[in-house]
């Protein structure tokens, strides 16, 4: 999976809305959500409290 720009712009938008509600996340992580969320797949991360804050973010941990 490649990180083009519409990759780019979903992860922006992703950061705006934590900012937004209060909530901070690393620019990477934004990264890989919207490449996930665009991909309709899942992150599997040891980190999913960190990633549960993304709405429609399917997570799971390992």
């Amino acid at each position: 999976m490649s990180a083009d720009h519409t990759v780019m712009r979903k992860a922006g938008k992703l950061s705006g809305e934590l900012i937004n509600g209060g909530e901070r996340i690393e620019r990477e992580d934004c990264i890989i959500a919207a490449t996930a969320l665009l991909n309709d797949e899942p992150v599997i991360t040891r980190n999913s409290e960190h990633f549960g804050r993304i709405d429609d973010l399917e997570v799971r941990s390992y």
